[in-house]
């Protein structure tokens, strides 16, 4: 299972991924160089056709690379999350994780960047930041495929017999974690969109990090440490980065640990008002937010990972496969962020 072929591209990825940005110019020129040594003489025609010949590569790698999302959101998506909406024996496999960390490293590397295309004078965007939410821009990508692996992830994960393979998963789990909050931090949200940011943060930290306060207390820093670096190698950062980063580390934190002393102290709240976020293990719905409440206390609830509903422009708890029914909770912990 160690040597898969999964497993060897997320390795290449990783250290293809940290090569600096000074040898990253030096490839590319001595690509360029060789270029045109190939090059036979001075006729346009052939140093167009070398031209053309870049740009269906280019195109070739960004339809492989929508492929390749939308594939693995089918997979989580239609094939396991929503196949059985109760998912009561689903626990995510080290396969499961390697794929998912491979479409994470692929939307650093790929996300925003561009490339210029002498011929029509304009620059070609492997994967834009933003868009609608479809699996062709980042923002839909975390949306749909980072929100459905973390509801995957919600009864934990496949126990393996050997000691080697262990240690290896739960490497894997941490680094989904910092990879999964960094992704999270470099997209320019809007104020509609609050919403999602901040219950795909408080459901990384849940489902891929800790549990229980101690081990968050414990592990906080080295995960801030882990996650600033992380940040300061992405290669095409956003520009409400550091002050995502800042609220982060200085809220969403404080936030998180707070529901966790909630919890661990049973003190939870008897409802809620629309608009604030809670948390709630009944029908394993993590951390949502609440667009609207009944008069019998049932909640109609918000996050990635829910199915989206094209009359309420939501990704809202889904109940068999057209019903959106409102959830009955008698207690939640509301999270004060």
């Amino acid at each position: 299972m160690l040597l898969s072929p999964s497993l060897r591209v997320l390795d290449s990825l990783k250290l293809a991924y940290t090569h600096s940005a000074n040898s990253q110019i030096d490839i590319r020129t001595d690509e360029q160089e060789e270029n045109i040594s190939n090059i036979s003489g001075n006729n346009e025609d052939e140093i167009k056709l070398k031209k053309n010949d870049s740009l269906k590569k280019t195109e070739s790698d960004k339809r492989k690379l929508k492929k390749f999302f939308e594939n693995l959101y089918s997979y989580f998506h239609s094939d396991i999350l929503f196949k059985d909406t109760k998912m009561t024996n689903y626990k995510l496999t080290l396969t499961v994780m390697t794929k998912y960390l491979i479409a994470l490293e692929l939307i650093h590397e790929f996300g925003g960047k561009s490339e210029k295309i002498e011929t029509e004078q304009r620059f070609f965007t492997y994967l834009p930041i933003t868009g609608c939410y479809k699996n062709n821009n980042v923002k839909g990508c975390c949306l749909n495929i980072v929100g459905d692996f973390l509801r995957l992830a919600q009864n934990g994960f496949k126990e393996y017999k050997f000691d080697y393979t262990r240690k290896k998963f739960e490497q894997l789990q941490h680094d989904a974690l910092i990879s999964t909050i960094a992704c999270m931090l470099n997209i320019n949200w809007k104020e509609s969109e609050r919403h999602y940011f901040k219950t795909l943060l408080l459901n990384s930290l849940h489902y891929l990090g800790w549990t229980s306060f101690s081990e968050l207390d414990d592990k906080l820093n080295t995960l801030v440490e882990q996650l600033n670096d992380k940040v300061k190698r992405l290669k095409q950062p956003a520009s409400t980065l550091k002050s995502q980063l800042d609220y982060f580390v200085h809220q969403m934190c404080d936030a998180f640990k707070h529901s966790l002393i909630k919890r661990e102290k049973k003190n939870f709240a008897n409802s809620a008002r629309e608009g604030q976020i809670i948390y709630s293990s009944i029908a394993k719905v993590g951390y949502c937010y609440v667009i609207s409440v009944t008069s019998k206390n049932e909640y109609c609830l918000a996050r990635p990972g829910f199915d989206w509903s094209d009359q309420g422009s939501e990704y809202i708890n889904h109940f068999g496969d057209t019903i959106y029914n409102p959830l009955s909770l008698n207690g939640m912990i509301i999270v004060d962020v």
